[in-house]
C-alpha cells in the first residue's frame, strides 16, 4: 500500500496539502508560500523556516487481512532529520 497523499501543518499557514516525498520547503514552495529558493539568495533567506516544526499526516485503511498479520512492516522513505512517527495516537 503506497500513502502518497499528505497534509502538511506548518505555523501560521492553513493546512497545506502534499505528496509523499516531498519536504517543507518543497511544499511551502508548491503553494506559493515561499520564493524559490534555488534562485539567488533565496535559500538563505529562508532557512529560519527550518526552526519551526512542521507535522504531516495521512488517514489511510487496512484491510482485515493485513491486521490479521502477525507482522506488519511500515516504511517511510525520505525520513531525513529528527522526528517522531504516530500510529493511532501512539509513538
Amino acid at each position: 500500500m503506497n500513502i502518497l497523499n499528505w497534509t502538511m501543518y506548518y505555523d501560521h499557514f492553513e493546512p497545506l496539502s502534499c505528496q509523499a516525498p516531498c519536504t517543507m520547503y518543497s511544499v511551502l514552495l508548491d503553494h506559493g508560500k515561499i520564493p524559490d529558493p534555488f534562485y539567488g539568495l533565496n535559500e538563505r533567506e529562508l532557512q529560519h523556516l527550518g526552526e519551526k516544526d512542521c507535522t504531516f499526516e495521512s488517514v489511510f485503511t487496512v484491510d482485515a487481512e493485513t491486521l490479521d498479520r502477525g507482522f506488519v512492516e511500515l516504511v517511510f522513505h525520505g525520513l531525513d532529520t529528527i522526528c517522531h512517527i504516530y500510529l493511532n495516537g501512539e509513538c
